[in-house]
């Protein structure tokens, strides 16, 4: 049977409190992310650590791609950090364990935290150990779930919550200079996250679409 979590809104400050409770340092964080024209980016907190893209899945499609792509599988290079995901609605905990793994030479996290440990224990895995590692490790599961519950949405499904994000795209895009960090949205690519590290600590922003900054 196929485990299933509660999906983890793209929130910005969702996805910053789940990331710290685990070890991450507060000087690294998620923001909005509105456009990726030269004028938003240059909008951005820097360095930009790592982008996360969520955008709506279309099974019809994969699943008619797979059987005609002649395209051979290849095995992810052993210098970037993946695991495959194996646990329905756990897209934004790995989205972000992706993001935090390729980017651990520059993010120092805390000695013994459960990233720490977690890094560490799965380094020598394959993608598919570190898969079943995942699913059954109760401490990310509890904090998953409780990260899931803390959003403001209330439907749990992923589409609509997709639908939801794309109504405040224009909202969001009419108070962009209001804001200090920004990324793109349109009606493909409905919630775009990056990950980035300044000292001016990261931004206080509240659109779907999110931005990991420092």
């Amino acid at each position: 049977m196929v485990k299933r979590w509660l999906p983890l809104e793209a929130n910005p400050d969702v996805m910053n409190q789940f990331m710290w409770g685990l070890g991450v340092p507060e000087d690294v964080g998620f923001c909005d992310m509105y456009g990726l024209d030269d004028e938003m980016l240059a909008m951005m907190p820097q360095p930009v650590l790592a982008v996360i893209l969520l955008y709506p899945q279309d099974r019809s499609k994969e699943s008619q791609a797979s059987t005609t792509s002649s395209a051979q599988t290849k095995e992810p290079s052993k210098k970037v950090y993946f695991t495959k995901q194996t646990v329905e609605n756990a897209c934004g905990t790995v989205g972000i364990i992706h993001a935090l793994g390729n980017a651990a030479s520059r993010i120092k996290l805390g000695e013994g935290s459960y990233f720490d440990r977690f890094y560490k224990r799965t380094a020598d895995m394959d993608p598919t150990q570190r898969a079943a590692f995942l699913e059954e490790d109760q401490e990310i599961e509890d904090a998953h779930s409780a990260a899931a519950t803390a959003g403001d949405t209330e439907v749990l499904h992923c589409l609509p919550l997709l639908q939801q994000s794309h109504a405040r795209t224009q909202q969001a895009q009419e108070s962009v200079q209001q804001r200090s960090l920004t990324g793109v949205l349109d009606s493909r690519s409905l919630v775009s996250s990056c990950l980035a590290q300044n000292g001016s600590g990261p931004c206080n922003c509240s659109l779907r679409a999110t931005i990991v900054s420092g």
